[in-house]
This record gives C-alpha cells, sequence and structure tokens, in this order.
C-alpha cells in the first residue's frame, strides 16, 4: 500500500474545507449536513471521516483557514508597498479585501462570515476560534496604525499604544458593520461603503 504523504493529507483536508465553505455560503452551517459536504466534494464518506470526525470539526476548519487569512494578508500586503499606513487607508484595504474575495465564483465571503458567526453563538469551540481571528486581525490594524501615530504625528510611544487601541476596534466595528449590512440589504452599496468608511477614519486624527 502507498504512503500517504503529509502534504496529500494536507491537500484533502483543504479540499473538504473549501467544499464545506461552498455549502455553508449556499444554505447555511445549520441547514448543511455532512451528505451535502460529501456530495459536494466527491469524495466518499470514509474519505471525509479520515479526515474530520465531524461536521463542527469541520466549520472549525473553515473558520480557521478562509477569514482571518484573507485580511492579514491585505494588512501585510499594504505594508510591503512602503510607508506608513494611516487609520483610513488601512480600513479601506481591509474593506476592499472583503468586497473582492469569494469564497468561490458568484459567492462572496461575506455571506460565509456572517453564517459562521451565527454559529459560533451556539458553539464554544467555534467562539474561542473567532474570537482569537478578531484579536489577531485587530493586532495586525493596531501595528502599522502605532507606527503611523509616532511617525507621521510625533506621539510618544505610550500614546500611540493608546490611540491605536482606540482606534483598532473602531476599525473592526467597521468591518463588522460591513459584512451585516452588505449580506441583509439588496440595495447595500458596497463601494460607497468602503469610500465613505475611509474618508471618515482619515479625518481622525490622534
Amino acid at each position: 500500500m502507498p504512503k500517504v504523504t503529509e502534504q496529500y493529507r494536507n491537500d484533502r483536508r483543504a479540499e473538504i474545507t473549501a467544499a464545506a465553505a461552498r455549502c455553508f455560503a449556499t444554505r447555511g452551517v445549520h441547514r448543511t449536513s455532512m451528505s451535502d459536504i460529501i456530495n459536494e466534494s466527491g469524495l466518499s464518506a470514509g474519505a471525509i471521516y479520515n479526515h474530520f470526525r465531524s461536521k463542527q470539526e469541520i466549520t472549525v476548519s473553515v473558520a480557521a483557514t478562509v477569514i482571518k487569512g484573507r485580511l492579514l494578508g491585505a494588512v501585510e500586503q499594504l505594508e510591503a508597498e512602503g510607508g506608513t499606513v494611516g487609520p483610513g487607508r488601512l480600513i479601506g484595504r481591509a474593506l476592499e479585501e472583503l468586497n473582492q474575495t469569494s469564497v468561490t465564483d458568484g459567492l462572496p465571503l461575506h455571506r460565509l462570515v456572517i453564517q459562521l458567526w451565527a454559529e459560533a453563538v451556539v458553539d464554544e469551540k467555534l467562539l474561542a476560534l473567532m474570537q482569537e481571528q478578531i484579536r489577531s486581525i485587530r493586532a495586525s490594524f493596531i501595528r502599522p496604525i502605532k507606527r503611523w501615530a509616532r511617525e507621521e504625528h510625533g506621539l510618544s510611544a505610550a500614546r500611540a499604544a493608546r490611540w491605536s487601541e482606540e482606534i483598532s476596534q473602531i476599525l473592526i466595528a467597521m468591518a463588522s458593520g460591513y459584512v451585516i449590512q452588505r449580506a441583509l440589504f439588496p440595495d447595500f452599496d458596497p463601494k460607497k461603503y468602503v469610500a465613505d468608511a475611509e474618508k471618515m477614519i482619515s479625518g481622525i486624527t490622534p
């Protein structure tokens, strides 16, 4: 029997996770069954259960791999472009990432995010993961804002730290509001929301 490599296992887990993400975005987490995930993946039930013991484990995998990495990657790319990154520029890029990224063709990321948030309310393991993700995203906001506050506005290290903590909480609220409104209101204008958010935050100085 050929040896199963770690890469093979990782590829299969990623394949199953992607299939589940598509199901969750279209049907919702609660209404998606293991049979739905099996059918969507094209794998056998045995293959699925070789990698995940339950739908909850798959749901946690979806939350761990789909959301945080997209936003952290966008922030890292923004910092790599050079110069200091103020909160207005930062929220603009983060919201553009949420606006442009899709789970798969025709399935925007916000539909999956709001489904996972709803499930986290009744699933302690998923809730802990989502809390950790939001903390990580907020920390990624704080880092460049703190540098911007010191270099562009001459704040002391302590004051820059306090201010970046405060403004980062507002950025998280704006990103959350974007996801909720995009999911609930058919006439929501994402481009206007991004432009308005960036303009408003850019007007706030330490």
